[in-house]
């Protein structure tokens, strides 16, 4: 990235220290340099080019990992059924848990799919096992 480049979406120090390196670097390298949706002019601008405001691949599935995707359901105490994606990998590696972000108003938890997928095959830390929750 130039050095005239904005980072839009930077690591703050008080968090970098309490993530892995590759975690950081790999954050740096797809989520930083650009826009994501919540900081998109308008919900109108948004809706024109959704994946302008997209660290992942546009709609697509994204990388393959090895491991198995399971999909399932965690019950709210309202008795709502919240969607959850499992991505099982590699045993004795760390846990990751990623809550979508879209406020239920934009996106849904497909969107972070890509993400998690190169996550798991960049940072080689992901792999135990990593929940989306939307």
């Amino acid at each position: 990235m130039s050095s005239d480049a904005r980072v839009w979406n930077p690591v703050l120090p008080q968090y970098e220290k309490k993530l892995s390196a590759s975690y950081v670097k790999a954050f740096r390298e797809r989520v930083g340099p650009r826009p994501i949706a919540h900081q998109a002019p308008s919900i109108e601008e948004y809706r024109k080019d959704p994946v302008k405001y997209s660290f992942g691949w546009g709609g697509e599935p994204g990388p393959a990992i090895d491991g198995e995707i399971e999909k399932s359901t965690v019950v709210a105490r309202d008795g709502y059924k919240i969607p959850i994606n499992i991505y099982h990998g590699k045993p004795g590696n760390p846990v990751h848990i990623n809550f979508h972000g879209g406020g239920l108003v934009i996106g849904e938890a497909g969107n972070d799919d890509a993400w998690i997928r190169y996550l798991i095959n960049q940072t080689q830390v992901y792999g135990s096992m990593c929940v989306l929750l939307s």
